[in-house]
């Protein structure tokens, strides 16, 4: 993503303040966590913070911060990012939707899994979702 004007330009979704013009944002929930990086989910900005002394890899949403906690070191990228996909998908289903229809634990974990799994296993799929959201191809 080129910058132009301190701001990275997304395709879809608006700007998000480039890193090099703001500073780092501080964790609301878990002091020992070092930032990452932001997503824009729908028109929220949701931070992401990782922990890396926590024993296991898990991941944790909390709704009232909009931020995104990932705790210890997988050293198997494909589990490390169902754990971030897992997350990312909590945190769509509680922005986007009414409390009553938000997904359950059970429905976030298949969704992670298979997603990951489908996208793994199939690259081409991924070619194909890059393409069409970026307009180039993905360079593997």
């Amino acid at each position: 993503m080129a910058a132009r004007n301190n701001v990275r330009r997304r395709s879809r979704g608006g700007k998000i303040p480039n890193s090099r013009t703001r500073p780092n944002p501080q964790p609301k929930n878990e002091s020992s966590a070092t930032y990452s990086t932001t997503y824009r989910i729908l028109s929220y900005l949701v931070n992401v913070f990782r922990d890396e002394r926590s024993n296991g890899t898990v991941g944790q949403w909390y709704n009232d911060g909009k931020e995104i906690y990932l705790h210890g070191v997988l050293n198997d990228p494909i589990a490390t990012t169902d754990v971030l996909l897992h997350e990312v998908i909590h945190a769509i289903s509680d922005i986007g939707f009414p409390v009553e229809d938000r997904l359950t634990e059970r429905q976030v974990n298949l969704l992670s899994s298979v997603l990951v799994d489908s996208l793994h296993r199939n690259p081409e799929l991924l070619e194909s979702v890059y393409r069409g959201l970026i307009g180039r191809e993905l360079s593997l």
